[in-house]
C-alpha cells in the first residue's frame, strides 16, 4: 500500500488526484450545461426546421432539446430557491414591523437590535427583488413550456418517420 502511495507523491498527492478529478467532473458537466442552454437559445429555430427533418436529425435533436429542457428546469428550480429566500426575507421584516417591542424615541426597536427605519427600507428593497425574482422565474418557465412544445413536435415527428418506414 504505501508502495502505491508513494507512486502518487502520499497523501497530498492523493489529494490533489481526487481535487484535479472532481475538478474535471466539474468542468464538464458546467460544459455540458452551458450547452444546453446555447442549444436553448436556438429552440424557436429548432421549432421550424422539425417539420422538414429526417429521422437521424429528429432522434439527435430530441436528445439535446431534453438536455436543454433538464438543463432549463434546474435554473427554475434555482429561481424558484431566490424567490423563496427572499418571501421568507419579506415575511421575516413584516414580523419585526408588527412585533416591533420596546422602541426609542428615534424608533430604534430594543427587541430586535435595529430601527424601524432600516426594516422599513429593507422590506422595500427585498419587496422590488422579489417582483423581479418573480417577473425572471415567469420567464423562465415560459421558456421551459417553449422547450417542452419543441420537444413534443420532435417525438411527433419520429413517430410519423418510424411509422412511415414501417
Amino acid at each position: 500500500m504505501s508502495g502505491a502511495l508513494g507512486l502518487v507523491g502520499g497523501v497530498p498527492g492523493l489529494v490533489m488526484l481526487g481535487a484535479a478529478a472532481w475538478y474535471t467532473l466539474y468542468q464538464n458537466q458546467e460544459q455540458a450545461r452551458e450547452s444546453a442552454r446555447q442549444y436553448a437559445l436556438t429552440i424557436d429555430e429548432i421549432a421550424h426546421k422539425t417539420p422538414s427533418m429526417s429521422l437521424p436529425e429528429a432522434s439527435d435533436n430530441e436528445e439535446r432539446t431534453r438536455e436543454a429542457l433538464t438543463e432549463q428546469n434546474r435554473l427554475i428550480d434555482e429561481q424558484a430557491s431566490r424567490v423563496k429566500s427572499l418571501q421568507e426575507k419579506i415575511a421575516g421584516y413584516q414580523y419585526v414591523l408588527s412585533n416591533p417591542g420596546w422602541t426609542t424615541g428615534n424608533g430604534f426597536m430594543i427587541n430586535h437590535l435595529t430601527s424601524v427605519k432600516t426594516v422599513t427600507e429593507g422590506l422595500a428593497q427585498a419587496t422590488e427583488q422579489l417582483a423581479v425574482e418573480q417577473s425572471r422565474l415567469a420567464q423562465m418557465q415560459e421558456k421551459a413550456q417553449s422547450i417542452q412544445d419543441v420537444l413534443a413536435g420532435l417525438e411527433e415527428r419520429r413517430v410519423v418517420l418510424i411509422r412511415q418506414q414501417a
